[in-house]
């Protein structure tokens, strides 16, 4: 004998056939384990489900739709309107408006009145 023992050299140790035989036993125990767990949770639900009353249905109301071609979307957008073209207007001289002869959005052709001043006050006296 050489001093060492018939495991091949390792002293102290667990034979290969032991530990494979250990790994098989800790397997099985957990597949057993798991296997009682899910028949357990498949006995709950069962009993659950056997303890369901099942509910008469309520009533609910209906009502039979009619096509329509159209309807009306409001829309409402905050912002600031402004127009496509615009046109400075001035006068010659300074005064206070007297008459607006048109309102705001009507067209105005060429040479048309838009507005009198008041010239009383800037004629010399």
């Amino acid at each position: 004998m050489t001093g060492k023992d018939d495991d091949g050299g390792r002293t102290g140790g667990v034979h290969p056939v032991g530990r494979s035989i250990a790994s098989l036993a800790v397997a099985g125990l957990l597949l057993a384990a798991v296997a009682a767990g899910a028949a357990l949770l498949h006995q709950r639900a069962a009993a659950r489900s056997a303890d369901i009353v099942p509910t008469p249905p309520l009533p609910v109301a209906t009502q039979v739709l009619r096509f329509e071609p159209s309807y009306e979307v409001t829309d409402r957008f905050a912002g600031r309107l402004e127009p496509a073209r615009e046109t400075p207007l001035a006068f010659e001289r300074a005064g206070l408006l007297v008459e607006v002869a048109v309102d705001e959005g009507d067209p105005v052709a060429a040479g048309q009145l838009v507005a009198r001043l008041d010239v009383e006050g800037s004629t010399a006296k």
